[in-house]
């Protein structure tokens, strides 16, 4: 008799589930930079269209088809007919693929919780250079948080061709996070259950004491300004819409066959057109929030950057020119240049390469979509008070087991307990409509399909920070 599939508890695990889902980096990080990349506020235009048109469909069509086939990925597509079973299976290699490097990120984050128990953090300010007379010359060019992380997270290499071989802290940090997925999946939707309260709220409690926070920051308006600002010419631009297109389908984590497993595990009655409404709303919601975080540190940091730049060119030109201290300041900065280049040409000229150009427009649009936001947010952490705890909750924050545990192969498959993973499509007929039960989850499931935890090893040589 095949044994009964288990099931949520309450219509509430399954929607925090897939909160903690689709709600990840895609939201602080790729969202933030799309905004300002193609207009600001003009950009909501086509990601709202897409969400419409292409977001709340399929979404609504894998929950759809989880729920009515009550299977995993492979399974269900194969029951709807025997010629749509490769969709099934190359959702779960596409997890395979995602998931060996997508746990890196847990990684980092456990790197940076061991650390942030320090006052102050560590990546906050440079070290002591060899004879302890002065910063670090390397960090003092850089700052503390690129140090922190180009020297200290990744260990670098010198270039691509030298691997470095393997920064064997990373590699535990890595083991570390696959044992937190596993304990997340442990049981299937009975532990998994249980875990998404903590992994769908906490984020949301960060992003607010990091909004309360970044408001106050001097410059916060200025990186708000800049960001929902509208160039409606990006309207006309079609890479705004397929960037669009790409979020939604990305952001969602549509085609990846862990919405069909999540879905699976519901009541047969469960609504859910309206569950696909609610977390397609939410996840929207959430990047148009997180964007609002993001770009007040972001300002922050533009204008520290900025000032930064303008205090050492009035720095040059009062010591160039002995200038009366406190005589230069950045309202007559640009008078004073002007009238120092026509009064002394030829001494001016000499001096005129050191003088940077400082320009905050320039320090706006510098905007990256991948660790630039983070080492940002890292910088930030700075100005907190009780910096450790406030750390230690950002870091958190940025490790989402679900989303991890679902992408792994035994999600895609069709989660915790009853799922089909990449070693049943290996041992057994991968086409068939019903898999036998694997394994009870407690049994090694760790180790049922070991590819991507041996594989994501390769991820953590210093060479890997010159892949893009």
């Amino acid at each position: 008799m095949e044994k009964a599939r288990p099931l949520w508890a309450n219509p509430l695990q399954f929607v925090f589930a897939c909160i903690s889902y689709a709600v990840g980096l895609g939201n602080v990080w790729r969202f933030p930079y799309l905004c300002q990349m193609y207009g600001g506020g003009s950009f909501l235009v086509p990601y709202f269209v897409m969400l419409v048109v292409e977001g709340m469909p399929l979404l609504y069509l894998e929950l759809t088809v989880g729920q009515r086939m009550r299977q995993g990925s492979i399974g269900a597509w194969r029951t709807i007919s025997p010629y749509l079973g490769g969709v099934g299976l190359a959702s779960v290699v596409v997890s395979f693929f995602l998931s060996t490097y997508y746990n890196i990120i847990n990684a980092w984050a456990f790197w940076y919780l061991f650390h942030s128990f320090q006052d102050p953090l560590p990546w906050s300010v440079c070290p002591l250079n060899g004879n302890r007379t002065g910063y670090d010359e390397e960090c003092e060019k850089a700052s503390s948080t690129q140090y922190f992380w180009y020297r200290k997270t990744l260990n670098i290499s010198p270039s691509i061709q030298d691997s470095g071989g393997v920064q064997w802290e990373q590699a535990l940090c890595l083991l570390l996070a696959w044992l937190v997925v596993y304990l997340c999946i442990l049981r299937g939707t009975e532990s998994t259950g249980k875990v998404v309260y903590f992994t769908a709220l906490l984020p949301y409690c960060v992003l607010i004491i990091y909004l309360v926070r970044g408001l106050t920051l001097h410059g916060a308006t200025n990186g708000l300004a800049y960001m929902f600002t509208p160039k409606l010419e990006q309207l006309a631009n079609p890479k705004a819409w397929i960037n669009a297109a790409t979020q939604i389908f990305f952001s969602l984590g549509l085609g990846f066959g862990s919405l069909i497993a999540f879905a699976s595990y519901n009541q047969p009655s469960t609504n859910c057109q309206q569950h696909a409404i609610i977390v397609s709303l939410i996840n929207s919601s959430t990047s148009i929030f997180a964007s609002v975080v993001t770009f007040s540190i972001y300002g922050f940091k533009a204008t520290f950057n900025y000032e930064s730049c303008l205090n050492k060119v009035i720095l040059l030109l009062t010591n160039s020119f002995d200038l009366e201290d406190g005589f230069l300041t950045t309202s007559n900065l640009e008078q004073v240049k002007g009238y120092l280049a026509s009064a002394f040409p030829g001494k001016y000229s000499e001096v005129l390469p050191q003088i940077r150009n400082c320009s905050l427009e320039s320090e706006l649009a510098t905007v990256r979509q991948d660790l630039g936001l983070l080492l940002s947010s890292e910088r930030s952490q700075g100005r907190f008070s009780g910096q450790p705890l406030v750390s230690d909750l950002c870091v958190t924050s940025q490790m989402p087991p679900v989303r991890f545990g679902s992408h792994s192969p035994r999600g895609a498959g069709g989660g915790g307990g009853g799922g089909e993973d990449l070693l049943v499509l290996t041992q057994r007929e991968a086409f068939v409509t019903n898999f036998p039960p694997p394994p009870s989850p407690s049994t090694g499931a760790l180790f049922e399909d070991p590819g991507p935890r041996v594989v994501s090893i390769a991820f953590t040589p210093g060479s890997c920070a010159f892949f893009p």
